[in-house]
């Protein structure tokens, strides 16, 4: 099982898209800033805005990817506050990329 994960940070007033195994570890990655080179080191009150779990690594790459193409903040923003937007996400990315996410 993979996650796409989105992080959001009030400090910053910004969001991250990522993918893993392990959120919870991730998120402590990001908040200790452990890759300096790392575009959430501006920040560590990094919080879990949403998740999609796919079934593997390359379903969830294809979501990830789907999300930062977007680069919209109003966009995740909606994603985040809206359960029938995330439910819409969904049902577009099993039409468009033929995965499998919860």
């Amino acid at each position: 099982m993979h996650f796409v994960y989105v992080i959001y940070s009030p400090s910053a007033d910004s969001y991250y898209i990522g993918e893993t195994v392990n959120v919870e570890e991730r998120l402590i990655q990001h908040r200790q800033h452990t890759y300096a080179g790392s575009y959430t080191k501006i920040a560590n009150d990094w919080e879990v805005a949403f998740l999609l779990r796919c079934k593997d690594r390359a379903s969830a790459l294809k979501a990830e990817k789907h999300l930062k193409k977007a680069k919209s903040k109003v966009y995740l923003k909606r994603l985040q506050q809206d359960q029938s937007a995330l439910e819409k996400l969904k049902e577009i990315l099993r039409a468009t990329y033929s995965i499998d996410v919860d």
